[in-house]
């Protein structure tokens, strides 16, 4: 039986309508079922076959028009209704639905003539159509709602499908995504995810994520100023771990921990103005401040390999350098002064106390640049780290890696920890919280980016597209508009990201920003993105900005309708999704969905292209939620079904092995703590970073 013909009639069409927009009268079984957010259908005969169109109710609206008669409202206002005539005996319910997708299907045989298309003798595929009808429906045509049913016969055709969600509304009527990557020839493609705090936003970037990750080729960078992505704090389940899953190599490097900045001595002159250096040698205004950290840097410079050197040697090196009279007269003018200044810096190098006081604010910032921290640990080049992610060869055929790049220093650093102890820890500490400034960290991000974007030159010259997507949170803190940067680092940085935003989908890198509003973000970046994903909570300025990109304004009633996430039970959370994402959607007007809150729901309903991608790998199919770190396993292996694949399935050896081996790199911070404990098979992810020789200098 055909689901389409079987769906539940709400309304028929009625009067006036077009080939593109449809008025609705409804059906008496009808009105008192909620139908604002559904999906509704309509088919109708076409030349050889039949066509059918879909759209989105917005509104819904009564009419009688017995209360509109001048002479009875005197019997409403006495009575309150009029008798025979108020209620659903008078009301007339109608709306109106604007299509957004049709698609067409041939047939054997002409449908009967009339209103509806008659039995089907044999009928093809659907497949898509356009945007609109090509010729208005007649008046009566039954209008169905959307099913579970109906979207699988429409979408047998249809390939490469996901799920983030339900229709908003529907409850359980899944919005089938196809979200592409950026291989091939329309390169990459920007994307944003917007809302308050509350509205889901950071749930739903995981979903979105792990829906990519669908895309064995695709490669992902995250850029996590605030250590969320690092640490997966809020996060509703762990995206590291199913990174894994999907066959994935993880790796997190840490700005504080294992990640080497490029050799740039005024960065570090930079950092160190932030710190209370100058304060431990002696009291000085900030101006003269600032000239003691010009004439540190200058030292810096005329030293090749500042870089490696010792902390304590080099500091002293230089602290000794500034005692030269040329350079005191850089300095202060007024001789008395200089010789002040000379004094307090020889003090420091004799006294053995202050000189720890100093050196407690300098090491930490100088080992940034180093090739390992305090504790012995490696530190892995900017350029090695993001290269590999572009590097096709070494990966030979396996899924691309994931990175994110953790530019914060929330959490345990590990050599502070271990290798410091009482008012020594404390002070390595404050003078690694310097990095959580934002016009630090602003200028630290300037530096990553820049290395992304030429590590991603140099791997295009090779001649392929490079298939990234960089993810980049706290966009409303790095990437505001220029008009509200309120620091001079933040307005370059975000200046910078605009122009990436224009650079960069032609290597096939796309950007996705993850932020507050629309107007938070740099408005170039905002106007080339083609995926806009909003949550609850915008309004006013906002809703006007989005409006630009869509083809009918009414269609944002619908997002003003949506209830706070916190004002429902179980929880909702609606977003409104714009761009080429959806088959529901040839136009520019949006999808509306509820995000998943259970991620067995996500499995369980994109259990079709997760389970390919692990049986290609030689994998069992896994079930159960991947776990946060510290909550015990990943996941619980589920005895593969018996059919091919693409190699053989590791036994209990082998994920023994594995297991030891991920334990081993995690505690040097190759591959993200946790994230692969409890997988069957997945022996190839502890490789991490350690073959890259990323020592060597940059190829420009």
């Amino acid at each position: 039986m055909d689901p389409i013909t079987t769906a539940e009639q709400v309304a028929v069409v009625g009067t006036p309508s077009s080939n593109y927009e449809v008025t609705l009268d409804l059906l008496d079984t009808a009105i008192h079922e909620p139908l604002v957010g559904s999906m509704l259908l309509l088919t109708q005969p076409s030349g050889g076959g039949e066509e059918l169109a879909l759209g989105m109710v917005t509104e819904v609206t009564t009419m009688n028009q017995w209360h509109s008669q001048p002479l009875l409202r005197g019997v409403v206002k006495a009575k309150g209704h009029i008798p025979g005539m108020s209620g659903d005996l008078g009301d007339v319910r109608a709306a109106s639905i604007k299509l957004q997708a049709c698609y067409k299907r041939s047939v054997l045989g002409q449908p009967q003539s009339g209103v509806q298309a008659g039995p089907l003798v044999q009928a093809g595929p659907w497949v898509q159509a356009g945007p609109s009808l090509r010729m208005s429906p007649p008046t009566g045509t039954a209008v169905r709602r959307v099913t579970n049913e109906v979207l699988d016969e429409l979408m047998s055709g249809e390939e490469d499908l996901h799920y983030l969600g339900h229709l908003h509304g529907t409850g359980d009527v899944r919005v089938p995504m196809s979200i592409r990557d950026f291989s091939g020839d329309r390169g990459a493609f920007h994307a944003g995810v917007f809302g308050m705090s509350g509205s889901g936003k950071t749930a739903f970037s995981a979903y979105f994520l792990a829906g990519q990750m669908r895309n064995a080729d695709q490669g992902f960078i995250v850029v996590d100023p605030q250590g969320q992505f690092s640490s997966e704090t809020g996060f509703p389940f762990s995206l590291q771990a199913w990174a894994a899953e999907m066959g994935r190599e993880v790796v997190v490097r840490r700005v504080s921990e294992d990640l080497r900045l490029e050799k740039d001595a005024p960065l570090l002159g930079e950092l160190l103005s932030k710190t209370k250096l100058t304060g431990e040698i002696t009291k000085m205004a900030p101006e003269t401040a600032g000239l003691f950290i010009d004439e540190l840097v200058k030292a810096l410079r005329k030293r090749s390999s500042w870089d490696t050197e010792d902390s304590d040697d080099l500091l002293r090196e230089l602290l000794g350098s500034l005692t030269d009279s040329g350079v005191l007269g850089r300095i202060y003018v007024d001789e008395t002064r200089q010789a002040r200044l000379r004094d307090a810096v020889l003090e420091v190098l004799d006294d053995a106390d202050r000189f720890g006081d100093v050196f407690s604010q300098f090491q930490p910032l100088h080992n940034l640049f180093s090739p390992a921290n305090p504790g012995g640990g490696k530190r892995h080049s900017m350029w090695g780290t993001v290269a590999h992610v572009f590097d096709k060869t070494q990966r030979a055929g396996a899924p691309a890696p994931v990175l994110i790049l953790d530019m914060s220093t929330s959490g345990q650093v590990s050599w502070v920890s271990s290798l410091l102890a009482g008012p020594e820890q404390a002070a390595a500490v404050e003078a690694l919280r310097v990095l959580d400034q934002d016009s630090i960290k602003a200028a630290i991000l300037r530096k990553a980016c820049r290395t992304l974007k030429e590590a991603s030159e140099s791997a295009f010259r090779l001649g392929d597209t490079l298939n990234t997507m960089v993810v980049f949170d706290e966009a409303w803190r790095y990437a505001p508009p220029l008009h509200l940067a309120g620091d001079e680092e933040i307005k370059a940085l975000s200046a910078d990201i605009a122009g990436y935003f224009r650079d960069t989908r032609k290597f096939g890198i796309g950007w996705t920003l993850i932020s507050q509003s629309p107007r938070s973000v740099n408005a170039d970046c905002f106007d080339q993105m083609a995926v806009r994903i909003m949550g609850y909570g915008l309004g006013g300025a906002d809703l006007a900005k989005v409006a630009e990109q869509m083809d009918d304004p009414e269609h944002l009633k619908l997002y003003r309708a949506f209830a706070p996430p916190d004002s429902t039970k179980p929880k909702v959370y609606p977003f409104m999704v714009t761009g080429p994402v959806s088959p529901l959607s040839f136009t520019r007007a949006p999808v509306f969905l509820a995000a998943y809150t259970d991620f067995e729901t996500f499995r369980s309903d994109n259990h079709p292209w997760i389970s390919q991608a692990r049986r290609s790998q030689g994998l069992p199919v896994l079930s159960g939620v991947p776990q946060l770190r510290g909550t015990g396993p990943v996941v619980a292996a589920r005895v593969p079904r018996p059919t091919a694949t693409a190699g053989p399935v590791k036994g209990a050896a082998g994920t023994k092995e594995a297991m030891e081996r991920v334990r081993e790199n995690a505690a040097t911070g190759g591959i993200a703590p946790g994230a692969f404990a409890g997988l069957a098979g997945d022996t190839w992810f502890g490789g991490g970073l350690g073959s890259i020789d990323d020592d060597d200098p940059p190829p420009f």
